[in-house]
Parts: structure tokens; sequence; C-alpha cells
């Protein structure tokens, strides 16, 4: 544990709660995880690994699993510290970075932050896959441009337990998209009935074919699932999250990466 902890980052997804303590821009952090089974009512293991936490000075948090996870986990902040966390949404530009979404919030805060993490970097321009409870795909260019994306079920799944496990979607599948990346959550999803792996090979290869050569890097807790695919990438980060959330924390401040521990 920190000495002298000053914030708590909260990672809220479909599958998994995760934190760590940082300090302003600081670049260590120590992290902990709960399954989204622990989030019944009553005392759960999450409660019970934050009452061991220091006092935080202020907590931020990412929300990717609908508004009652966030409301529960506001309720639970406020019990413990009496604070409501600052709790980010997605922007439409940001340091820079340009949502390219029609509607900016439809674009998950998590993907939105691990673009931001990488745009802070100058790593643009890009394409991040982050494997998770959904495998996404968004190519930024060279002028911080967010291109689109696309939403496909996490490998060697389908698209019905996508929405089982992500019901907050509820968009119907497309289909016979017209695009290659998406601009709104509909045009994104994508049902790849031969394969996450073979759709996203096909898709880097169009991409790349349309708008040049590009570095593609990998997150997410299922990232070495698709390099035992076969999927070729330049870099595998991890937490990409949390640095997008010190970024806004530290006003944009932080460059670079957490080490955790």
């Amino acid at each position: 544990m920190l000495s002298n902890p000053s914030l708590l980052l909260v990672d809220s997804g479909n599958s998994r709660i995760k934190w760590v303590e940082a300090e302003v821009k600081s670049k260590v952090a120590h992290c902990g995880d709960v399954t989204s089974s622990d989030m019944d009512a009553g005392e759960t293991r999450l409660l019970e690994q934050w009452r061991c936490l220091k006092p935080p000075m202020a907590v931020w948090l990412s929300n990717s699993a609908g508004t009652a996870r966030q409301q529960q986990l506001e309720q639970w902040v406020m019990l413990l510290w009496g604070q409501k966390p600052h709790c980010v949404s997605t922007m439409d530009r940001y340091q820079g970075l340009v949502n390219g979404y029609d509607q900016p919030q439809q674009l998950g805060v998590d993907r939105w932050l691990g673009l931001l993490a990488l745009y802070l970097r100058g790593l643009q321009p890009f394409i991040l896959i982050d494997c998770g409870t959904a495998t996404t795909l968004d190519r930024v260019d060279q002028n911080g441009v967010h291109q689109g994306g696309v939403i496909l079920p996490a490998i060697d799944s389908n698209f019905e337990t996508l929405m089982a496990r992500a019901p907050h979607l509820q968009v119907e599948l497309n289909k016979k998209p017209s695009t290659l990346l998406g601009h709104t959550t509909a045009e994104g999803l994508r049902g790849c009935e031969k394969g996450v792996v073979n759709y996203l090979e096909q898709l880097i290869k169009q991409l790349q074919d349309q708008y040049g050569v590009c570095q593609i890097i990998l997150t997410g807790g299922s990232a070495e699932r698709l390099v035992a695919g076969g999927v070729r990438y330049d870099l595998q980060i991890q937490e990409l999250i949390f640095e997008g959330l010190l970024a806004v924390a530290s006003e944009g401040d932080f460059r670079g990466s957490l080490a955790l521990r």
C-alpha cells in the first residue's frame, strides 16, 4: 500500500471492478480487483477490501457497466469516505483527441480513456484493440481524430453472449455494415460468424490498405488469447484506462505508464 495515497482510480467493467491507489502525476500505483459477481447487495469482497484502504483525497470512476452499477459504487464511496466520486464521461474532445462518434457519449468511457492514454503517449496514428467482455477496435489518425470503431464478442464467444453480459448495449446486430468502422453503437456492433480473430485480421488489413500502416496496440484481460490466435500487433499495454483516468484527474498533465504493484 502507498504510504500516502492521494487518489483512488476505479475501473468498473462488465466482468470485473479494478482499482488503483495513485498519487497525482505519479507513475507508481497499487492495485486490486474483484469480479462483478461479488457486487451483490450487502457485504461484499469489494467493501471488505476498500475498508482497508486509507481514505483517498478523491475517487475517480470509469464505469462501463450501466447506471445501476454506477449508483451502487457512488453509494459505497459515500458510505466509506463521505465523498462523491468524480464519474468520468466520454467527451467530444480532450487535450487534442477528437471523438469520432456521431453522438460522443455512445463511445464507451473505457474505450475513450484507453484512446486518450495512447494519444497522450504520442503514438498516433494507432489502432487500439481492447479484449474484455467485448472485443473493441478503434482507430485514431495522425491528427488525433478518432475515425470510429467496432464492437465484437469476446474471443471464442458470440453476439448473444455479449448481449447477456452487457445488457445495457441492447442494440440490434448490424449484419451488413456499410462502413469499415462504426460511428454509433449500432454501426459498430458486428457478429463475427467466422470468429473474432479472423474478423480482426481482415479488418486490420482493410484499414491498413485504406489509411496506411499504423501501430497496433493490444490491451485488456484477454489480449493473450488474441496473441495466441495469431493477431499481429506492435505493443501490448495493460491498464490504459487507469492512465487515462489519471490524466483526466491531473488535468492532462500525466504522461507515461503506470507501474502497478
